[in-house]
């Protein structure tokens, strides 16, 4: 009898050994790719990923990759998460879109879960938010500015949440006196009576976005004056 119940044990243990290697075979491992875009406005020139501003639309997809392939996603449920929590899901949902906060010093995060009938597999990033800015650059052969002379100096606008420059009003002022040039250059004769007393000019600028006026950037540049030949 006893004899009997050794070799019951021992099937049953063979069994469930045999159970637990089948699974571990059947694991099937994957990742969740995503990515994301920011729809606002960077000059073509730039190299760099352009970063969301507050009120910004952000576009982010998910892919999923097992044994170093694009695994067909087209079918299977997707659920999204912004900043922890739910925002929507569907079947083949590979693509969202939502806008940033309003924090101009945060992030947004963004979660994936993907649901096959192998498992889920989920990946999360972090989105980093910035303020809108803008750079003031000036074509001149030396870094000293001579009176009788004229200078142009143009804005360049990053992460504004904008289609085009032309989207933007500037206000320009130059040794605090305001002009009336609301366009994004600035042609400046530096014999002018509010540069001629100056050591230096200084050329402050801020565009404001005209859909949206609570988006502003602000920036100053410095030029010293040649007061003598």
């Amino acid at each position: 009898m006893k004899k009997w119940i050794h070799i019951i044990l021992s099937l049953a243990l063979f069994v469930s050994l045999a159970v637990i290697s089948r699974s571990s075979a059947e694991t099937v491992t994957g990742q969740v790719v995503i990515t994301w875009q920011a729809n606002n406005y960077f000059p073509a020139d730039f190299s760099g990923k352009s970063l969301p501003a507050p009120y910004t639309e952000i576009v982010v997809s998910a892919e999923l990759v097992q044994n170093n392939k694009l695994v067909d996603i087209s079918g299977v449920e997707i659920r999204w998460f912004v900043d922890d929590k739910f925002l929507k899901s569907g079947a083949g949902l590979k693509t969202i879109s939502f806008y940033a906060g309003q924090e101009d010093d945060g992030y947004a995060s963004v979660r994936a879960t993907v649901i096959t009938k192998n498992g889920s597999f989920q990946n999360a990033l972090q989105i980093p938010i910035v303020p809108p800015e803008i750079v003031l650059s000036y074509k001149s052969p030396t870094n000293t500015i001579k009176p009788d002379s004229q200078i142009t100096v143009e804005v360049i606008p990053f992460s504004f949440s904008i289609q085009s420059p032309g989207d933007l009003t500037f206000f320009w002022s130059v040794n605090g006196t305001q002009t009336n040039t609301k366009a994004g250059t600035l042609s400046l004769n530096v014999g002018m009576p509010q540069t001629v007393s100056q050591n230096t000019i200084q050329i402050s600028v801020s565009a404001q976005n005209n859909r949206n006026p609570i988006e502003i950037a602000k920036t100053l540049l410095t030029l010293p004056l040649q007061t003598s030949q």
